[in-house]
């Protein structure tokens, strides 16, 4: 069962400055619905083909997911293979496009679960989608917050 999830929001804030925030790892576990840790593991810069370790909780567990990144288009797209439980696979996508008002930012999410969150899915879906979209609410607070204590 593959599960297809987008999220879109506008953030006040430049393109430029959202993609500084996001690749800044230092920055991942301040940022709502992040990772509590997040270090590359390849050297250099961050660049396609980059692979980062990221620590999470999901669903309660704490688990490693592995990140490598497959689309590297600054300051408009970024695009990481992941691998971990409790996924058999995944594909999580940003974009970043000008608009009036600030920047869209577009999470596409594409996933296969373990056999076994695949039964409980009808359940446990619903409640992940609204954690989701509270998370984005949150981003964006936080985000804006930012831009008017920099400026105050």
């Amino acid at each position: 069962m593959a599960i297809h999830w987008q999220d879109t929001i506008v953030i006040n804030r430049p393109a430029e400055d959202l993609w500084a925030v996001f690749l800044d790892l230092f920055n991942a576990p301040s940022l709502p619905g992040s990772s509590f840790s997040v270090r590359q593991t390849t050297p250099g810069p961050l660049a396609l083909g980059s692979i980062l370790r990221a620590r999470r909780v999901i669903l309660g567990f704490e688990t490693v997911l592995i990140q490598r990144i497959t689309e590297f288009d600054p300051p408009q797209a970024l695009t990481a293979s992941i691998e971990g439980r409790p996924f058999r696979s995944m594909v999580d996508r940003w974009t970043l496009e000008p608009v009036a008002g600030g920047t869209k930012l577009t999470e596409t999410l594409d996933m296969e679960l373990v056999p076994a969150l695949r039964l409980l899915w009808p359940l446990i879906g619903p409640f992940q989608r609204r954690q989701r979209a509270q998370q984005a609410r949150d981003l964006k607070v936080k985000l804006e917050g930012e831009v008017r204590v920099a400026a105050g």
